[in-house]
């Protein structure tokens, strides 16, 4: 579906190209306007819309010229602004609410002078508001504008030719740019929505904190009871090592919780398998060569060769230093996390989303061995440098290691070698065995360990032997986990005979949850049964859209002119979705038809497709849009408003306990 909304937006570009120039001259504008720099990502859709010039949906010279000129437009309205209203403009909102980027504004500006306005144009955190600070400091005019205008012009191709270069890449990939296209982009809409939510929680969160500790603490100083002496050293600046302790027992404790709540779920059957098979599905969409080519590249980089490879050469160096109990933490972590999953992996026996990727041991599924041993391995190591470093390495080590971590964990997800669950208990139980060793050490004497060289321990080996384990492997390893495109075959008279559905009797929804029932199962051709349920009074439903969205808006927009709510049915969207009105002449129903996995077997083997009937409600939110709200189960009344009309299309339909089959075999 978001490839589909991807080749919509590209269709309408192609025939509003004006529209594009207008709002690349606008986000070149709003990145170096104060405020407004800050929160929208300007840069990332400007690239976006240079990879649509090789397609030949956009000319490369107005969009230079519209970057150029929108760039030159935004530093000379901030530079009117600090020029014409000097420094009361730093006190009016919204500047006031950024004091600090002002400040280091106002530093940035003297120390270069004239020069920080080029600078500026190209490091994120002072472009916005440099430009202000030189008209409010009193730069002279021809001077800034000379600046200006040259530090525009080298960076409009800076952004523009890049995604050019990208737009090349796709359109040599012929069909798989679309699949490729929708993943990029949702993992770079979630990835700026986590690192806005995070700089958002910083920036508001900790000075509450901040607060709130000092109050807390004021009030325990006075109490002498042992809990508030403790809480009152968890608070203090100077407890350092027993906010660790803490920290370390709070991972080890949900880390634990987590995986054994997991496996529980798992044992049990509960509603988390129904998430596996959600996710699964729903990530097998974004399928294709060159995605596939990547997330097999970092797999192996989390393959056991390469977890060896750097745990032996992390062991040298300890055992140079002669770190005794720095081994022990780092080989118990490993070796410890290592030998549980392969016993829990015998233990409940899980079989892979996809069978036949593995061997032995390995060939069982829960937990994943990758999210595990690499959370153990990296987690160990970042936690080494954590105690041992001094400055931003104590900080960067833990992200640079998660960051690493979740990417292996995904390359699984992605490739259908483990499901949700899995990965996500593996790095539970890796978390939970670093934690608990963790505590152990910090009981023991520091021993001399250069956090330096244990960062870059990692990176030469990933350079070395994972590069010669990736090229040695790769071909294989993109075989093995190529898309799996049979289905099962269910012979027609055992389809047939059946009373039960085939399946989950329910539609489940990414969470796992189990929604309306399924009341149709029809076996061929489709269009046949289209056909009949529009001649009955059933409308089709426009799919969600540039033009779909737009109607959203409009307050005259009849109700079959608005896209049903979204909804899957285990990771996947509808393949046919339409709507009637219903009875009370206020709600619609919808009828929504997936294809299932099961091929039924006749002549030749037919799909086999699966309905819900939903209702739902158009709201008008604040008199201004309109959006389709999802009012739950319709099967109850839309089961006799499709009978007559399947029945009439199929060559034979039955009804048992509630659900109609109808076959075209």
């Amino acid at each position: 579906m978001l490839a589909n909304m991807i080749a919509q937006l590209v269709d309408f570009l192609h025939s509003h190209s004006h529209l594009a120039y207008g709002v690349v001259f606008l986000l070149a504008m709003s990145e170096s306007l104060p405020a407004i720099g800050a929160i929208v990502p300007g840069t990332a859709i400007m690239v976006g819309l240079s990879a649509l010039v090789p397609s030949g949906v956009l000319i490369v010279w107005p969009l230079l010229a519209a970057a150029t000129l929108g760039a030159i437009a935004g530093d000379a309205f901030a530079f009117w602004l600090g020029h014409h209203y000097h420094a009361r403009i730093l006190s009016a909102w919204p500047f006031s609410r950024y004091p600090a980027a002002v400040r280091h504004s106002e530093r940035f500006f003297e120390k270069y002078g004239a020069r920080s306005i080029f600078f500026a144009r190209f490091l994120p955190g002072v472009r916005a508001f440099v430009p202000l600070m030189a008209g409010t400091l009193g730069m002279h005019v021809a001077r800034f504008y000379a600046v200006n205008i040259i530090s525009a012009a080298i960076w409009a191709p800076a952004h523009i030719l890049p995604g050019m270069l990208f737009g090349v890449t796709f359109h040599a990939l012929g069909p798989a740019a679309k699949p490729l296209a929708a993943l990029l982009l949702t993992l770079l809409i979630l990835s700026w929505l986590l690192v806005r939510s995070l700089r958002y929680v910083i920036s508001r969160g900790l000075p509450y904190l901040q607060t709130l500790s000092e109050i807390v603490q004021e009030r325990l100083s006075r109490r002498s009871d042992p809990a508030s002496r403790l809480v009152h050293q968890l608070l203090d600046p100077a407890g350092n090592e027993l906010r660790i302790i803490a920290v370390l027992v709070i991972a080890m404790s949900a880390g634990t919780w987590l995986f054994l709540g997991i496996m529980e779920d798992v044992f049990s059957g509960d509603p988390l398998v129904n998430v596996d098979v959600g996710v699964y599905q729903f990530l097998q969409g974004f399928r294709s060569t060159l995605s596939d080519a990547v997330m097999v590249t970092i797999t192996e980089l989390g393959d056991t060769v390469i977890v060896v490879a750097v745990t032996v050469a992390v062991l040298a160096y300890l055992a140079l230093k002669r770190a005794r109990h720095t081994i022990v933490f780092f080989l118990g972590a490993i070796a410890g996390a290592s030998a549980l999953n392969t016993a829990v992996k015998v233990a409940l026996h899980r079989a892979r989303p996809v069978d036949g990727l593995y061997t032995g041991w390995s060939a069982f599924s829960f937990p994943s061995g990758h999210s595990t041993v690499n959370m153990a391995l990296y987690g160990a190591v970042a936690f080494l440098i954590f105690l041992n470093a001094k400055g931003k390495l104590a900080v960067i080590a833990p992200v640079v290691a998660g960051l690493l971590v979740f990417a292996v964990a995904f390359s699984r997800l992605y490739l259908g070698a483990h499901w949700f669950s899995d990965v996500t208990a593996g790095m539970a139980f890796g978390l939970a065995c670093i934690a608990l060793l963790g505590m152990v050490l910090l009981r023991k004497p520091k021993e001399p360990i250069n956090a330096g060289i244990l960062a870059i321990i990692p990176i030469l080996v990933l350079a070395t032997i994972g590069t010669y384990h990736v090229v040695g492997n790769h071909r294989a390893d993109v075989a093995r986990y190529a898309v799996q495109t049979t289905e099962p075959t269910l012979a027609f008279n055992t389809w047939w005979s059946s009373t039960a559905p085939t399946g989950s009797s329910y539609r489940v929804d990414l969470t796992g949850e189990l929604e309306e029932p399924f009341i149709l199962e029809w076996a061929g051709d489709l269009a046949p049964l289209e056909k009949a349920l529009s001649n009955d009074g059933w409308r089709g439903l426009p799919a969600w859209s540039l033009q779909s969205v737009g109607r959203l808006w409009s307050r005259s927009s009849p109700s079959d002119e608005i896209p049903a709510a979204l909804i899957l049915s285990s990771g996947k969207f509808p393949e046919v979705t339409l709507s009637r009105i219903s009875s009370d002449n206020v709600s619609r129903l919808v009828l929504r038809i997936w294809r299932s996995d099961t091929l039924i077997a006749g002549k030749s083997p037919v799909p086999l497709w699966r309905a819900t009937i939903a209702k739902e409600k158009i709201e008008k939110l604040w008199d201004l849009a309109s959006l389709p709200i999802d009012q739950g189960d319709g099967s109850a009344e839309g089961m006799s408003k499709i009978i007559s009309a399947a029945k009439a299309a199929a060559n034979s339909c039955k009804i048992a306990d509630g659900l109609l089959k109808c076959s075209t075999v």
